[in-house]
C-alpha cells in the first residue's frame, strides 16, 4: 500500500494551521496541549464536514465519489492522528492566556474556516436557517433548565454542545429517509444533518478558548475523544453516505 495517497495539502495546512492558532491562543505555552486535546477533534470534523459539502455540491460522477470521499475523511484521520500523538494531560485544564491572545487564535481559527468554506463551496452553501435554529434553541434550552437547577446559566454547555451537534446530524439522517426515492429532495435533509454539527463544533471551538467554564477543571482526560464524538460522527457519516449512494442509484 501506497501510504502517499494519505498525504492530502489542503488537509494538511488546514490542521496544520488550525494547531498554530490554538498555540497561539496560549502563547505558545504547554497548556495549548491541553487545547489541543480537546479541540484537534472537533476541528479535524469541521474540515471533513467542509469537504463533504463541497462534494456533494460539485460531484456528479458516482465514479468519482469514493476518491472525493477519501479526501473529505483526510481531516478527522489527521485529527486522531495529532489526538494520539498528544501526551497526558496535566491536572488542572483551566487555561491561563491573555484575552488578546485568545482573540487572536479564535479570529485566526475563524478565517482558516471562512476561507475553507469560501475555496471549496462558497460561504452561502454553508448557511442553513433550520440547522442554526436548532443549535440556538437547543443552547437557550440548556440555559433555562440550568436557571431552573438554579446554576450558572451557561454550566456545561461547551461538553454539551457535541451530543447538540451529534442529535442534530442524527435528525438530519432521519430526515432522509422519506425522500430516498427523489435524490433532488434530500438537499434540505443533508444541510440539516451536517451544518447543525458544524455550527455545534464551531461554537464549542470559540467557548472552549475564550471561555471555559467550569465543567473542564481538573480533568484528567479529555470528555471528547475518539469514542464520544469520533466513533459516533463516522457512524453517521458512514449511514448518510450510504443512504445517499442508495437514493442515487435507485434512480
Amino acid at each position: 500500500m501506497e501510504f502517499s495517497i494519505f498525504l492530502n495539502i489542503d488537509s494538511l495546512m488546514f490542521m496544520g494551521l488550525a494547531v498554530v492558532f490554538i498555540f497561539v491562543s496560549q502563547r505558545f505555552g504547554s497548556r495549548g496541549l491541553i487545547l489541543l486535546d480537546d479541540l484537534v477533534i472537533p476541528i479535524g470534523i469541521i474540515g471533513t464536514l467542509i469537504g463533504f459539502v463541497m462534494m456533494l455540491g460539485s460531484e456528479e460522477n458516482l465514479k468519482a465519489l469514493p476518491n472525493g470521499i477519501f479526501a473529505a475523511l483526510m481531516p478527522t484521520l489527521y485529527a486522531l492522528i495529532i489526538k494520539s500523538l498528544i501526551s497526558e494531560r496535566e491536572g488542572l485544564v483551566e487555561l491561563d492566556s491573555s484575552l488578546f491572545s485568545k482573540l487572536q487564535g479564535c479570529v485566526g481559527l475563524i478565517i482558516l474556516v471562512g476561507y475553507m468554506m469560501q475555496t471549496s463551496a462558497g460561504l452561502f452553501a454553508f448557511a442553513d436557517v433550520a440547522a442554526f435554529l436548532y443549535v440556538l434553541s437547543s443552547i437557550a434550552l440548556i440555559g433555562i433548565i440550568n436557571l431552573l437547577k438554579e446554576q450558572p446559566i451557561w454550566h456545561g454547555l461547551q461538553k454539551r454542545l457535541s451530543g447538540i451537534g451529534l442529535l442534530g446530524f442524527l435528525i438530519g439522517n432521519m430526515f432522509m429517509l422519506p425522500g430516498l426515492n427523489d435524490p433532488k429532495s434530500l438537499g434540505p435533509a443533508v444541510a440539516f444533518s451536517y451544518l447543525s454539527l458544524m455550527y455545534a463544533l464551531l461554537i464549542l471551538v470559540m467557548l472552549r478558548i475564550l471561555i471555559p467554564d467550569e465543567s473542564w477543571r481538573d480533568a484528567e482526560v479529555s470528555p471528547i475523544d475518539w469514542l464520544t464524538l469520533g466513533l459516533p460522527f463516522l457512524i453517521g457519516l458512514t449511514v448518510s453516505i450510504a443512504l445517499l449512494l442508495f437514493s442515487w442509484l435507485v434512480v
